[in-house]
């Protein structure tokens, strides 16, 4: 990005003035107390971060933004005192980089990036009209949509951190309106970009703004130990399964302390008051992690408080990972500049990505052999006796390469290494958790497993479907959405994927049931069983759950992946004569295009027996009738729905933040 614009250049009272340095400082701790209350950022409090249910305290996308928060404020004040602000210019940084952490991820849909994914495949499935980019031109601004590859894009796209930018918008909008502020399209635009340009895979350039840039870094910072931590809540690793340098990323290793213990043990002067502290911090953690080993023994409720205390060490450690790794002695705020090599090594082995033109160095081939044998390692069996000892000497090997070599911080090579050893290697299935049925049989389960990602991922489907094609059936705000308000989208697609991301996971649940109970939409298990009748020539529940891949004969560079959600879908309707959810299609405006490369899938399967192809059977009148009858009862079951999902849930978490705070 390189807008060169300060956001208080374009605030201002009412009366056109420019605002002091003590007028800064208040616009800012209202705004944030706004925000901190708000029920937008008390819903994602709600949506999981990477597990699909909230159990043993694991990291929701709410906890993660405050940690964002908390570690980008920082940042940005430890820059500011860097160049020599005053101290209330140091606080005015840090406050509007908390700001924008609080609103990174308000646009987040239930089930996290798998909600996301299955929202944006949805999407996928239309064309991107002029008049589509165009008002993303004017929502996100030029230089975004241009580095994000609006030009060149042929169909829409949900994407969080733009639906997160618009919400951000609208609350820093209200907020000036209620407080007498005059804002700026271009003080607008900072917050959006600031909040836009924190998704890397979106934004490869840094932000100009020292707030942006901070919190587009904190947001690395602050996922990796709390994803880490959420591995050891959810059984997937023990605590006797890591080193003594990655416990110390979950500020668990005896003999290291943080920059906060430190300056407790500096500020004692007595040696034997020194070595006392010394020996509490150390009983302190060998204690927290004799209760990790025994977790399963405790009642509930010392389960959660021990959780509790670890997500207080977790924060502490993203502070320190900040203060060493981040801030160069010039006083700049780097991310690519300490990890650039670090992801090259990934990317070349990962994702076979090198420069063109670019002449590797001795040096990058040992980093790039180093780096493979570590996944080479992590993908052999689990039941291979000598897989952990290998992923272990293969990370240790890189990791002293990283710090000879390059001579990266140690703990910053420990956050990333242990990303790509655990964090990575779980995503990918090449890491499983290991656990007994309730026969007491063994079971190993991976990331998709646990949280049932194929089943959610129709959820969301058939949810967006049928609202998208019953849209009058959706609450009226979320119809003017698309052409009234502060921010209008241009499209009915829009405004049914922001609906679907105002829920939690708990509301979208209780939709999509309740849609079920009413027959509108299909379950996954009636589909599979449907078209196991029609096709029993089939081994209906492989195609059901295996993801294919389709190659382009005439471009054999050019390779899809097709969701089996999607081929189920196609096969269902093509076979059964039955559309997933009732409506579909049936208005011309409103029609669902087919995804190209299913048809291709759906060759291949066939190719063994030729049938006829089935009509979709259309709903007849009676039903169009049965339709028009219901559709106040839908809307009743949609207004209760998300009715108990703020009293019972975000309305309740609001009033406990203020009820703490009035303590």
């Amino acid at each position: 990005m390189s807008e060169k614009v300060n956001f208080w250049d374009g605030v201002e009272t009412t009366n056109g003035k420019k605002l002091s340095e003590k007028e800064k400082l208040q616009f800012c701790e209202n705004f944030n107390q706004m925000l901190r209350t708000s029920p937008e950022l008390a819903k994602i409090f709600f949506n999981t971060q990477v597990y699909h249910e909230i159990v043993n305290d694991v990291t929701t996308r709410g906890l993660h933004s405050e940690g964002v928060a908390i570690v980008a404020e920082n940042l940005a004040m430890q820059k500011a005192i860097l160049d020599g602000k005053s101290e209330i210019e140091v606080k005015v940084s840090g406050l509007l980089a908390r700001a924008l952490g609080y609103m990174h991820d308000l646009g987040h849909t239930p089930f996290g990036h798998d909600g996301e994914g299955a929202l944006g495949k949805e999407m996928e499935r239309f064309s991107a009209t002029p008049e589509y980019k165009q008002n993303r031109v004017k929502m996100f601004g030029k230089e975004y949509t241009d580095n994000a590859g609006d030009t060149k894009a042929e169909t829409m796209c949900y994407e969080h951190n733009e639906t997160s930018a618009m919400i951000g918008a609208k609350l820093l909008e209200k907020f000036a309106e209620d407080n007498g502020y005059r804002l700026s399209e271009q003080a607008i635009q900072y917050i959006k970009t600031g909040i836009l340009a924190h998704s890397t895979s979106r934004v490869k350039e840094e932000p100009d703004g020292i707030e942006q840039k901070a919190v587009r870094l904190a947001d690395k910072i602050a996922y990796i130990p709390q994803d880490f931590l959420d591995l050891l809540k959810q059984d997937v690793l023990t605590i006797d399964d890591l080193s003594p340098e990655e416990q110390a990323l979950l500020g668990l290793n005896e003999e290291q302390f943080t920059e906060k213990e430190n300056q407790m043990y500096e500020s004692l002067t007595l040696p034997e008051d020194r070595a006392q502290y010394r020996e509490k911090r150390k009983q302190h953690k060998q204690e927290l992690k004799y209760k990790l080993r025994t977790i399963h023994q405790m009642p509930e409720k010392i389960k959660m408080n021990l959780f509790r205390q670890l997500d207080v060490k977790i924060a502490e450690m993203q502070a320190e990972i900040a203060r060493r790794c981040f801030i160069t002695e010039e006083g700049e705020i780097k991310l690519d500049g300490r990890k650039e090599r670090i992801d090259f090594f990934e990317k070349a082995v990962n994702k076979g990505e090198i420069p063109k033109n670019h002449e590797i160095t001795v040096e990058e081939m040992q980093g790039i052999a180093l780096f493979k044998k570590m996944r080479d390692a992590q993908k052999l069996p689990m039941e291979n006796q000598e897989r952990k000892m290998k992923v272990n000497d293969t990370a240790r090997a890189y990791s002293e390469f990283l710090k000879e070599k390059y001579e990266i911080d140690p703990m910053l090579v420990t956050l990333w290494v242990t990303k790509a050893k655990y964090q990575d290697a779980f995503i990918k299935g090449e890491l499983l958790r290991i656990s007994q049925d309730q026969d007491g049989k063994q079971k190993q389960e991976t990331l998709d497993d646990m949280n049932r990602k194929i089943d959610k991922a129709w959820e969301i489907k058939t949810v967006f479907q049928f609202f998208y094609s019953n849209i009058e059936q959706m609450p009226q705000e979320f119809r003017d959405r698309y052409q009234k308000g502060t921010h209008p989208l241009c499209t009915p697609q829009e405004a049914v994927a922001e609906f679907i991301a105002s829920f939690t996971n708990k509301g979208i649940e209780e939709l999509y049931a309740g849609l079920l109970e009413r027959k509108l939409v299909v379950s996954r298990k009636e589909a599979i069983q449907q078209l196991q009748e029609k096709r029993p020539d089939l081994d209906v529940k492989r195609i059901a759950n295996e993801d294919k891949k389709w190659q382009n004969p005439q471009n054999p560079e050019e390779v899809y992946k097709v969701l089996a959600n999607d081929v189920l879908e196609f096969l269902y309707e093509e076979n059964v004569g039955n559309t997933i959810v009732r409506g579909k299609n049936q208005i011309p405006e409103r029609r669902i295009p087919q995804i190209q490369h299913v048809i291709a899938i759906r060759d291949d399967i066939n190719a063994t027996r030729k049938i006829e192809r089935q009509p979709v059977a259309l709903t007849s009148l009676i039903e169009l009738s049965k339709r028009q009858l219901n559709a106040r009862d839908i809307q009743c079951m949609v207004e209760n729905i998300r009715e108990k999902q703020n009293s019972q849930q975000i309305q309740q978490h609001i009033e406990k933040l203020k009820s703490d705070e009035g303590r």
